[in-house]
């Protein structure tokens, strides 16, 4: 079941055969717990977490039914619940056979050597020019990336960004088994278990998702926290800047970073990787639904329904269809409001929390390293999650299965409790300090200032003859819009120019000190922008006109570099009040005193 749903066999299949590849997996997995469970030590196996992970998948499953109550598309919503509830079963059967195998690392070394396969197939394709596919299970993206060094490749998946997520739940197991190896003295394997996480790093590499490359960066930060070994951190910022230097790397990263604040080139906004472009509309869009229905959301798979009544509400247009908001949480407050993200983390939170006490309670344990593991994979699911919606849920439910059957066996001590109440505590103390010096950065960087914008149109003028249609029909060439506009940059009356040509809409804005500079320096822009029209083009063929009033609203002005430096301000005072106050809390709330578990079985 791990290994065809990992390599989405159920999916690649069907361009073979119409039998139900996933049906049949799961019916196979259904008989072996059947089979599993007529045995009274197997049966023996199944605990207080099998009950608590029932009870956490109920409430999400709860929220997912009170957002259909009041869908706008009940097919799509009952249609989206049904397939909830299908991945959902899938989640317990994985945890149950877990559970009654006793075989936790079986799992792990299931995903991981899928995923390392699947990474060496696509290097394999790579290397040969990227003309084999290996039955599908080495596809490439059609999707094309800005600055990209490589053929975008997506494994089984045919989107290399969700691929990227499913490399990321891999990558902390190969890590996990290399330790394991590594402390049983079989260094062989160990060397085994690094090369496949080797291979998946390169097979994260070559699907160019810059997401999925910050999403595994915060993966090792990640194991090496979990794990016990935080002083390993210190070696990532040097990682980092020679990773940046790797092509496909850092200049994709900076490229992402100048579409993010609006555009490079001089505040140009057409030249935005239209992947950027495209996931800012799709989660304009989402917003909007969530302040419309903030509680309970317009129903589960409903978001593709209701874009076209929002695709003329939100500020960035595209081309393309879209059919979700590209970020899970953006998903969860459109779809099913406030109610279904609550759910939702309440079902994650609480599978995070068991295997957190598990790594709490014995963390001299062996088995720590592979609680470590399904720990960083939930992280950085969620991490990668905001890049991307909800799809191929069954390869993190094999995670959540995984991290729910390594609960701590025994009754947890109320010392682990209150040292994860600690730790807890230690940390979003640390956050909040950081957050706030974050924030103050950018309050003391910002310069107040009020905005006057304007909407326009470019209008043919002349008289109306055979080719007056053709004139208006600016949104049908794409490319005349953003040209006209580079006509009208200006340094005599500059102006910030938004370029819309799927509208066919131009937005100036100017700042000043007061309302009334602004309004006379927009007005400026304009006339002057009307002035480089009439000398470039001549005065018969196109004239700026207005089509909105003129708009003022009070602005903070920052720099680019306000953000980066508020960054790295938070960070350094997160880690610096991390160590202070951990020293502080060493006086005021010592770390209670953990009993061994084998000592707690003699004890009793």
């Amino acid at each position: 079941m791990v290994v065809a749903e990992v390599a989405n066999l159920s999916e690649v299949a069907t361009q073979y055969t119409s039998a139900p590849v996933f049906k049949g997996s799961v019916a196979l997995g259904v008989l072996a717990l059947i089979v599993a469970l007529r045995d009274p030590q197997a049966r023996a196996r199944l605990n207080r977490w099998t009950v608590i992970g029932v009870a956490l998948i109920a409430v999400y499953v709860a929220g997912q039914v009170i957002a259909l109550v009041g869908s706008v598309d009940t097919a799509a919503s009952t249609a989206e619940l049904w397939r909830t509830a299908v991945d959902l079963a899938f989640l317990l059967v994985i945890l149950m056979l877990t559970q009654v195998t006793g075989k936790p690392w079986a799992v792990a070394m299931a995903v991981a050597v899928t995923l390392a396969v699947l990474s060496l197939l696509s290097i394999a394709s790579y290397l040969t020019g990227g003309d084999a596919t290996f039955g599908g299970l080495a596809l490439i993206s059609e999707a094309q990336g800005e600055l990209i060094t490589t053929q975008r490749y997506a494994g089984p998946y045919g989107d290399s960004n969700f691929w990227g997520r499913q490399l990321v739940l891999g990558l902390p197991m190969g890590w996990a088994l290399a330790q394991r190896s590594r402390r049983a003295g079989r260094q062989p394997q160990s060397v085994a278990w690094l090369l496949c996480s080797i291979l998946m790093l390169i097979g994260v590499y070559l699907t160019q998702s810059r997401g999925t490359l910050l999403t595994a960066g915060a993966a090792v930060a990640l194991w090496f926290i979990a794990s016990g070994k935080p002083k390993k951190l210190i070696w990532i910022p040097p990682v980092m800047l020679l990773t940046f230097a790797i092509p496909g790397i850092g200049d994709r990263m900076i490229a992402l970073l100048n579409d993010v604040l609006g555009g490079s080139g001089a505040q140009r906004s057409y030249d935005i990787d239209p992947s950027v472009l495209g996931r800012a509309a799709s989660q304009e869009m989402a917003w909007r639904m969530f302040q419309e229905r903030p509680a309970f959301g317009f129903g589960p798979g409903a978001f593709g329904h209701e874009v076209p009544y929002y695709t003329d509400r939100v500020r960035t247009a595209v081309n393309e269809g879209l059919v979700a908001p590209h970020n899970l949480y953006a998903q969860f407050l459109a779809e099913s409001g406030v109610t279904g993200l609550f759910t939702w983390l309440i079902m994650v939170g609480g599978i995070f929390t068991i295997v957190a006490l598990r790594i709490a309670a014995d963390p001299g344990s062996v088995d720590r390293a592979l609680a470590a593991a399904t720990l960083t994979g939930i992280v950085t699911w969620s991490v990668a999650s905001i890049f991307l919606h909800l799809a191929y849920f069954r390869s993190f439910a094999i995670v959540l299965a995984l991290a729910c059957a390594l609960g701590p066996a025994e009754t947890v001590q109320p010392a682990v409790i209150r040292n994860m109440l600690r730790t807890a505590a230690l940390w979003v103390m640390a956050v909040v300090v950081g957050a706030a010096v974050a924030g103050s950065s950018m309050l003391i960087a910002s310069t107040p200032a009020v905005r006057a914008s304007q909407k326009v149109i470019m209008m043919p003028v002349g008289p109306l003859d055979g080719w007056a249609s053709y004139a208006m029909n600016v949104r049908a060439r794409e490319a005349f819009l953003p040209t006209l506009i580079e006509v009208m940059y200006n340094n005599d009356a500059p102006a910030e120019i938004h370029s819309d040509p799927i509208r066919g809409i131009a937005t100036f804005s100017v700042t000043a000190q007061d309302a009334d500079g602004a309004e006379r320096r927009l007005a400026d822009a304009l006339a002057v922008a009307r002035t480089r029209i009439n000398d470039h083009i001549g005065p018969m063929q196109y004239t700026v006109e207005t089509i909105t009033d003129v708009h003022v609203e009070r602005v903070s002005l920052r720099s680019k570099s306000a953000l980066a430096y508020a960054a790295g301000w938070g960070l350094a005072a997160l880690v610096l009040a991390r160590l202070l106050l951990g020293r502080l809390l060493n006086r005021l709330w010592p770390r209670a005193t953990v009993v061994p578990p084998e000592r707690v079985g003699v004890a009793a």
